[in-house]
C-alpha cells in the first residue's frame, strides 16, 4: 500500500456464514472463537461491546478462568484480520478499543446486515412514493446480501436471537414487499412466481395470498386467483382456525363480480420484461476480474443518480467496469441501454494537433461546436435524424419523461463539450442516466465522480513474511485469466507478482504482458516490462487504436495536457517512485508555486496518483504509474532534456544530504523526515551515479549510515556503498565514509570476517581533513563501531571509539566527545561502564539523544546481565521515549533486550510478542537473529512456560508488533525509578 494512504476498508458478509471482504479478497475470521467475537461486535455495530461480554460469547461457561491478556490476543488476531493492510504505526481505524470494551468503527455500507435493514426501509419508502421500479431494485439488492441465516455458525446464540429475529422477521417483509413492487411494475408473471416462492415458506401471510390471486388475475388467469382463495381460506381455517380478512375476501368477491373494483394495474407501468430492453452495448471479452466491490457500488449509484463518471489512468479499465455495471441494469432502465463512443469526436479545444498540446484556456476554442458534435455522435448512436432545431434539440425532446442509461465512453478528449451537452440536457424532465468515463471529471452539477484504481497487488514485505496468498490477489487473479491454457504452477507465482507490481497492477498492462506468455518465460516477461514497459502490444483483432498499446493507451492522455503540463510530467519521470513537490519542482525547474497547481492537474487528469502524506505533518507525495512513466521517460528521451532534468535532480539531491546535522543533533528527525519524504530521488540519483562512476554517489552513500539503520534498510545502504566506495574521482572523506558505511553493513550482518578489512582500509585513506571534515569521520567511526559491537568484537569496537574521542578532544567537540564516551560504556566489562548514567544525564541535558541511547543501551544491558529486570525495563521505556522523539520505526536489538527482560520478569506470553517482533525487526533490517547470546536460552524458557496454542498465538501476533504499539503490550511492568532521573530539554522535547 502507498505510504500515507489509508488501508482499504473491509466489508462484513453477516448474513449467512461469517466472511470479511478485504480489498476483494474475501477470509474467514480464522476459528470459531474470533467468529464469535466477531459477530458479538457486529450485532452490536458501532457500539462499545464489554471485554465481559466478548469473553462470555468466545469462551462461554469457560470464560471465567480466562486473563484479560488472552482476550486482547485474540483481538489482536482480529484486528490483523479486519486490516490487513495497517501500516505500521497507523492506528486501527476499525476494530477500536473503547472503554473497557470493544467496538467496531463501521458504516451502512460496510456490514451486510445494516445495508440489508437500510435497503429495506428504502425499498418500502420508495414504493409509497410511487416509484415502485427503484422500489423493486432495492429489493434485490437487499436479497442479493441474503446468503443465508445470520452469523452462522453463532445464529442461535442467546446474544444473537434478538438481532437474528428482527433480520429474519424484515427479510420475509422484504419478500413480500417484492410481490407488490414487481405488481405495481407491471410484471404480474414475475410477482406471481415470487408470490409462490414467498408462501412455499410462510404460507400463512395474507397479504401475499392476496398479491398472488391479483397477479393471477391480471395474467387472465381468472380460474387460478379464484383457486388462490381457495387454499389460503382452507389453510387459515385449519392451521389457525380463522376466515380470511376483509382485504383477501374483497378482492375475491370482485374478482367473481368480474366488476372495476378488482385493482387496475398502475398507469405508465413498465410490462416490458428486462430480456425485452434494448440493451446496446460493446462486446465483452473474457470475465471482469477484480472488481466485484466497484461493479456493486457503480451499480448502486446507476440507480441513484442521474451522473456518475468514472474517472482514472490510462488502462484501468474504466470502460470495461462501465459495460459491465450497464450490462447489469437493465431491469432498470426499460427505454434502453446505449454505448456511445466519443473518441470519434474532434477535439474543438486542441490548436494544434500535431503538437499535442493544447490551446490556451482563454482562447475562443468553439464550445457551442463542440456540444453540438458530442450531440450529433449520441443521436447518430440512438438512430435519431437531426431536427431543423439541431442536434442538442433533438436529444432533450427524445429524452423528456424516458428512463435509458447512456454511457459515454472517452469523454476526456472532449470534456468541456460532454459537459456542456450534460448542463443543456438538464431540465427536461428526463429520468435518464448518464454514465461516463473519462480521465478527469466532468465538473457538472449533480455528478458523482467514480475514482477507479489498479488492480490491487501484496506487498513485497508482505509477500516475504508469508502474509499473502499470491493467487487471490486481484491482479494476478487476471494475469492467471488471462494466459488462456498455458499452465501456471504455484511456485511461478512470485514472478506473476514481480511482472504485475512491476506495471503497477494496471489491467490493461496486466493483459498485455499475460498475453505474451506462451511465446516468452515469465523471466523473460518480467524482464521486458521492466526495460521497456510501453512498448506492450495488443494481439487481438478489433481493439480501439488508442488501446492497442500501453504507449498509445498514454499518448491519449499525454494530448489533453498543457504545454507546462507535458513539461512537468515529462521531467519527474527521472524520480521512479514518490515525490514531492519539493522534488518536482527542482527537476522539472519549474518555480514551487507553478508546479503545486501543475501537479493537481496531472492529478486531475489521471497521469499522476496522489499519495498524501507519509505522516502527519508531512508534506503530499505524488508518483507516476509505471505505464504513464514509460511513456514520459521516451517523451523526455525526444525532448532530448533527460541530461539536464537529471543533473537538477541529482543537485538537490547531494545538497539535501550534505546538509546532514551532527550525530545526535535534534534537528536529524527533520532531516530524516526530508529524507524519507524524497527517497526515491536519492535512489535514482544513486543509480545514475554509480552507473556513470560519479563521486556524488560516494558522498551520498557514505553520509546516509544511521538513515540507513534507522529506518531498517541497512542491506540497501551497505550495497550502495560497497558499489560507491571504489569510484576514484570522490574525495578521500566521501571514499572512507563509503567504506566505512559497507564495513558497518558487514558487521551487522555477522561477518566480522568482511568487516575488520574494510575498517583497515578506511582508516589507510589519508588526506589533509578541515575540522568538518575531521568531525564527520569521527562520527563514521562511532557508527561503525557499533556493528562491531552487536558482531561481538569488543576491542575494534572500543578502539574506534577511542580514536575518535581524540578526535573530539583535539577540535574541543563537547557534543561528540559524549558520544564516544557513551559507546565507550556500552562494553559491560569495560572501565567506563559505570559512567551510563551519568553520560545519559549529561547527554540529555545537552539534547544529544543519539549519546542518550547509547548510555541507556549501556544501563539496559548491564542490567539484563544482573537479571535486574526491574531497572533495565525503566531503561528500556526511556529508549522507546527516545525512538518515538526521532520517528524511528525500526529497532531489533532494542526490542531483543525488552523481550529478554520481560522473560526474566515472568511476563512470558508479552516477551514471545516481542521475540517475534525481534525477528522480523531483524529480518528486514537484514541482521541476524538472535543477536545476544543468552537470548536462545531465555526464548527457551518463555517457550517452556506456554502451551503450544498460547505460544503461536503469541508469536504470530508478535509478527506485525510495531515499535509504538511495544509500550501497549508490555505497559505496567516498568515503575522502579533509575539512578539517574531524566531530564527534559527544549532540544529533546
Amino acid at each position: 500500500m502507498p505510504a500515507g494512504q489509508d488501508p482499504p476498508r473491509p466489508r462484513f458478509r453477516d448474513l449467512g456464514p461469517l466472511v470479511v471482504d478485504v480489498d476483494g479478497r474475501s477470509r474467514s475470521p480464522g476459528g470459531v472463537r474470533l467468529t464469535a467475537a466477531l459477530a458479538l461486535l457486529l450485532v452490536h455495530a458501532g457500539r462499545r461491546v464489554s471485554a465481559d461480554a466478548l469473553r462470555d460469547a468466545v469462551w462461554g461457561p469457560a470464560a471465567a478462568g480466562r486473563a484479560p491478556s488472552t482476550l486482547e490476543t485474540h483481538m489482536f488476531r482480529l484486528r490483523r484480520v479486519v486490516e490487513p493492510a495497517r501500516a505500521a504505526g497507523q492506528p486501527p481505524s476499525v476494530l477500536l478499543s473503547d472503554t473497557g470494551g470493544y467496538r467496531l468503527a463501521v458504516t451502512t455500507d460496510e456490514v451486510d446486515s445494516l445495508r440489508f435493514l437500510a435497503l429495506a426501509g428504502e425499498a418500502t419508502g420508495l414504493l409509497r412514493d410511487g416509484q415502485p421500479e427503484r422500489a423493486l431494485r432495492r429489493c434485490e439488492q437487499a436479497q442479493e446480501l441474503w446468503r443465508g441465516r445470520p452469523f452462522e455458525p453463532h445464529t442461535d446464540q442467546d446474544w444473537a436471537a434478538a438481532a437474528v429475529a428482527r433480520l429474519d422477521e424484515t427479510h420475509v417483509q422484504l419478500r413480500e414487499l417484492a410481490v407488490q413492487t414487481l405488481l405495481d411494475c407491471g410484471r404480474p408473471e414475475q410477482a406471481l412466481l415470487e408470490a409462490d416462492a414467498v408462501l412455499a415458506g410462510t404460507p400463512l401471510r395474507e397479504r401475499v395470498w392476496r398479491d398472488r390471486m391479483l397477479a393471477a388475475y391480471r395474467c387472465g388467469r381468472v380460474d387460478e386467483a379464484l383457486d388462490s382463495y381457495r387454499r389460503a381460506r382452507r389453510l387459515l381455517r385449519d392451521e389457525l382456525g380463522v376466515e380470511p380478512g376483509a382485504e383477501l375476501r374483497d378482492l375475491h368477491a370482485a374478482i367473481l363480480a368480474g366488476d372495476d373494483r378488482v385493482p387496475a394495474a398502475p398507469r405508465g407501468a413498465s410490462r416490458r420484461d428486462p430480456a425485452a430492453v434494448t440493451v446496446r452495448l460493446p462486446r465483452r471479452r473474457g470475465s471482469l476480474i477484480g472488481r466485484e466491490r466497484a461493479l456493486e457500488d457503480l451499480r448502486e449509484l446507476c440507480s441513484t443518480r442521474t451522473v456518475i463518471t468514472v474517472t482514472g489512468a490510462a488502462g484501468c479499465g474504466k470502460t470495461r467496469l462501465a459495460v459491465e455495471t450497464a450490462a447489469r441494469c437493465a431491469s432498470e432502465f426499460v427505454d434502453g441501454i446505449h454505448f456511445v463512443d466519443l473518441t470519434t469526436v474532434d477535439d474543438p479545444d486542441t490548436a494544434d494537433p500535431a503538437l499535442d498540446i493544447r490551446a490556451d484556456p482563454g482562447a475562443d476554442t468553439g464550445a457551442d461546436t463542440g456540444v453540438d458534435s458530442v450531440a450529433d455522435t449520441v443521436i447518430s448512436t440512438l438512430g435519431l435524424a437531426p431536427s431543423a432545431a439541431g442536434a442538442v434539440a433533438t436529444l432533450r425532446t427524445f429524452l423528456r419523461r424516458r428512463r435509458m442509461l447512456l454511457v459515454l465512453d472517452n469523454c476526456e478528449h472532449v470534456v468541456d463539450a460532454a459537459a456542456g451537452l450534460l448542463d443543456a440536457l438538464q431540465g427536461t424532465g428526463s429520468e435518464t442516466t448518464i454514465l461516463a468515463t473519462s480521465r478527469e471529471p466532468l465538473r457538472v452539477g449533480g455528478e458523482a465522480v467514480f475514482p477507479l484504481e489498479p488492480l490491487a497487488l501484496p506487498s513485497v514485505q508482505d509477500q516475504a513474511d508469508g502474509l499473502v496468498d499470491l493467487a487471490e490477489a486481484p491482479a494476478i487473479r487476471l494475469f492467471l485469466d488471462r494466459v488462456g491454457s498455458h499452465p501456471i504452477g504455484e511456485q511461478q507465482l512470485p514472478l506473476v507478482a514481480e511482472i504485475c507490481r512491476a506495471v503497477d497492477g494496471v489491467p490493461l498492462a496486466v493483459e498485455l504482458a499475460a498475453a505474451r506468455v506462451g511465446a516468452y518465460s515469465l523471466e523473460e516477461i518480467a524482464r521486458q516490462v521492466t526495460a521497456d514497459l510501453g512498448a506492450l502490444q495488443q494481439t487481438r483483432r478489433g481493439v480501439p487504436g488508442h488501446q492497442q498499446s500501453l504507449q498509445r493507451t498514454v499518448e491519449w492522455s499525454h494530448r489533453m495536457l498543457s504545454a507546462s503540463e507535458q513539461l512537468v510530467h515529462r521531467r519527474v519521470a527521472t524520480i521512479a517512485g514518490a515525490f514531492t513537490t519539493t522534488a518536482a519542482a527542482r527537476v522539472s525547474g519549474v518555480d514551487p508555486a507553478g508546479v503545486a497547481d501543475l501537479l493537481a492537474g496531472l492529478v486531475d487528469k489521471s497521469m499522476l496518483v496522489p499519495l498524501g502524506p507519509l505522516r502527519d505533518d508531512g508534506p503530499s507525495q505524488f508518483s507516476q504509474l509505471a505505464t504513464v512513466r514509460a511513456h514520459a521517460r521516451r517523451a523526455l528521451s525526444d525532448a532530448h532534456e533527460t541530461t539536464a532534468a537529471a543533473r537538477r535532480r541529482d543537485g538537490w539531491v547531494t545538497a539535501l544530504v550534505e546538509a546532514k546535522p551532527p550525530l545526535g543533533h535534534p534537528d536529524e528527525r527533520r532531516w530524516f523526515n526530508e529524507l524519507d519524504d524524497d527517497l526515491a530521488s536519492i535512489r535514482a540519483t544513486l543509480h545514475d551515479a554509480v552507473q556513470t562512476s560519479d563521486a556524488a554517489a560516494c558522498l551520498i552513500a557514505g553520509r546516509l549510515t544511521m538513515y540507513w539503520y534507522h529506518r531498517g534498510l541497512v542491506p540497501e545502504g551497505a550495497r550502495w556503498a560497497e558499489l560507491a566506495r571504489h569510484i576514484n574521482t570522490a574525495s578521500a572523506l566521501d571514499q572512507a565514509l563509503a567504506t566505512l558505511c559497507a564495513a558497518g553493513g558487514q558487521a551487522l550482518a555477522g561477518r566480522l570476517d568482511l568487516a575488520v578489512p574494510l575498517i583497515q582500509e578506511a582508516l589507510l585513506i589519508r588526506s589533509d581533513r578541515t575540522r568538518d571534515e575531521d568531525i564527520a569521520f569521527a562520527e563514521a567511526l562511532l557508527q561503525t563501531a557499533g556493528g562491531v559491537q552487536l558482531a561481538g568484537d569488543q576491542a575494534v569496537s572500543a578502539s574506534l571509539a577511542r580514536r575518535a574521542l581524540r578526535i573530539a578532544d583535539d577540535h574541543q567537540d563537547p557534543s561528540l566527545a559524549l558520544i564516544a564516551r557513551a559507546r565507550l560504556a556500552l562494553d559491560p566489562s569495560g572501565p567506563t561502564a559505570t559512567d551510563a548514567e551519568a553520560i545519559y544525564g549529561a547527554a540529555m541535558h545537552a539534547g544529544n539523544h543519539y549519546a542518550a541511547y547509547l548510555a541507556a543501551s549501556g544501563a539496559v544491558l548491564r542490567a539484563a546481565l544482573r537479571q535486574d529486570s526491574s531497572t533495565g525495563l525503566a531503561w528500556s521505556d526511556r529508549i522507546l521515549a527516545l525512538h518515538r522523539r526521532q520517528d524511528i520505526a525500526q529497532a531489533p536489538v532494542v526490542l531483543e533486550i525488552r523481550a529478554n527482560l520481560m522473560t526474566m520478569a515472568g511476563r512470558v506470553q508479552e516477551a514471545v510478542r516481542l521475540y517475534s517482533a525481534a525477528q522480523v525487526h531483524n529480518s528486514r533490517a537484514g541482521l541476524p537473529w538472535p543477536s545476544r547470546d543468552f537470548t536462545a536460552a531465555l526464548l527457551a524458557r518463555a517457550t517452556e512456560q506456554l502451551d503450544r496454542t498460547r505460544f503461536q498465538d503469541a508469536w504470530d501476533s508478535g509478527r506485525a508488533l510495531t515499535l509504538d504499539q511495544v509500550e501497549l503490550v508490555t505497559s505496567g511492568e516498568a515503575d522502579r525509578p533509575v539512578a539517574e532521573p531524566m531530564v527534559t530539554e527544549p532540544g529533546l522535547a
